[in-house]
């Protein structure tokens, strides 16, 4: 039987890295997003989309752009290589559009997240060659982005899936990796609350 080849990625994620690592030292002035509703449902009237739960202790985003000193704008989605996604800065951005709730978008200010020098940008790759963590330092605070995706099960639970097409935002490290165990394990999330304070 003959050998299948492993197919070869047209990202080149070694440029990306030296992207995300080229904001190091930066000033964040300021954060914004376009978030994606964690659930839907059909309605009469439209869709009724939900953008906070218990159980979920991040944000889950289409979009997430950092204004930096100089007035740039650098944005932050997701990027597809074969099954899996990964995180892609877009330098320059062109900045989100304000827009009031349309259906499971909606755009934000995210005012609790840190401003400041970015003191270290952390990258992490996965096996499949894909860019699957950025972990920024802002001050003395930590912000952890994940490409993945909730979904919600039949019972009404939900469950995080890595590798997917949405932006997830931590405030916490440790959320980023209790969510990373519940995605391996399969397991929905457990009770906590979206930016503690």
């Amino acid at each position: 039987m003959p050998r299948k080849r492993r197919r070869r990625s047209k990202v080149d994620v070694g440029a990306l890295m030296r992207l995300f690592m080229s904001l190091e030292g930066r000033h964040v002035l300021g954060w914004e997003a376009e978030e994606v509703a964690i659930r839907e449902e059909e309605t009469a009237d439209g869709v009724a989309a939900e953008f906070e739960d218990p159980c979920v202790t991040f944000l889950q985003l289409n979009r997430i752009d950092l204004e930096l000193d100089g007035e740039e704008l650098v944005s932050i989605a997701t990027y597809r290589d074969g099954n899996a996604y990964g995180l892609w800065p877009h330098c320059p951005a062109l900045r989100l559009v304000p827009r009031r709730q349309s259906g499971i978008f909606r755009t934000r200010r995210l005012d609790d997240l840190p401003i400041g020098r970015i003191r270290s940008v952390d990258v992490g790759a996965h096996l499949r060659g894909t860019l699957n963590q950025v972990t920024f330092t802002v001050g003395d605070e930590v912000v952890v982005l994940l490409p993945g995706e909730v979904n919600e099960d039949w019972e009404g639970a939900l469950r995080v899936r890595l590798d997917r097409e949405s932006v997830l935002l931590f405030s916490d490290p440790l959320d980023a990796e209790d969510v990373r165990a519940a995605a391996a394990a399969k397991e929905p999330l457990a009770p906590g609350s979206l930016f503690d304070e």
